[in-house]
């Protein structure tokens, strides 16, 4: 984000718009906060802690929460996110470059806010995001994408030379397990360019390739016998 000054352009009508008319005057002026504030952005969505904004108001969290239910006609509140329904409207739509600033403050907002936002609200909006949500149903899919990503990466954890140990002894396989967790350490736990998902697999595939090229050699035998010979174990 610019951390640089920005103006916001209020329409003259706004004190005589029906929806402002009917509000009482701390509900106007959260109203008018939310549209003018500094935290705000082109596209009207925004990540706004409910003590940042006790803080600069000056009004009380249990408070805030009330009066922006009240505001709830054209404020979305969900999870620290505000999301300004009628603000795009008031942008030039037709500029490329709005469009992009648009998109690019859409794709910082957390998944889980676009979802809230997007099937509940779409339809309450009177202005033409509809040709936004073609690029909002990607920001979703890559954000889906690179979550599960992470997840599926942070679920391997390297094993300790105890785990390899009991494993090789269970399947009698021969194999070094301090040579093997050495090997494996030095390249970052990465079998080729990518991140090792299964070390029980690389066990296998490591004694299945040790019987190929030696088929004489100590992973005949019992891996019990072969580390007490060695000291390993008592």
């Amino acid at each position: 984000m610019e951390n640089m000054s920005k103006h916001r352009q209020i329409d003259t009508r706004f004190w005589s718009d029906s929806f402002i008319v009917e509000l009482d005057p701390l509900d106007r002026y959260l109203f008018l906060y939310l549209l003018t504030n500094e935290h705000n952005n082109i596209a009207g969505i925004y990540e706004l802690p409910l003590r940042t904004m006790a803080y600069e108001t000056g009004l009380e969290p249990e408070m805030l929460k009330m009066m922006i239910k009240r505001l709830e006609e054209k404020v979305v509140y969900f999870e620290g996110w505000v999301f300004l329904k009628n603000f795009i409207k008031h942008q030039n739509i037709e500029s490329d470059t709005v469009k992009i600033g648009i998109r690019d403050n859409f794709a910082l907002v957390p998944e889980k806010v676009i979802r809230y936002i997007c099937p509940i609200h779409t339809i309450s909006i009177p202005y033409n995001i509809l040709i936004l949500i073609p690029i909002l149903k990607l920001i979703l899919k890559l954000k889906s994408k690179s979550i599960l990503k992470e997840k599926t990466e942070s679920r391997f954890a390297p094993p300790s030379l105890e785990e390899i140990k009991t494993y090789c002894i269970e399947r009698k396989n021969g194999i070094d397990p301090n040579q093997f967790i050495d090997f494996y350490s030095s390249k970052g736990w990465l079998i080729g360019k990518n991140k090792m998902k299964d070390w029980k697999a690389a066990v296998r595939t490591w004694e299945g390739r040790d019987k190929k090229e030696n088929p004489s050699s100590p992973a005949l035998k019992n891996l019990a016998e072969i580390l007490k010979d060695k000291g390993v174990t008592k």
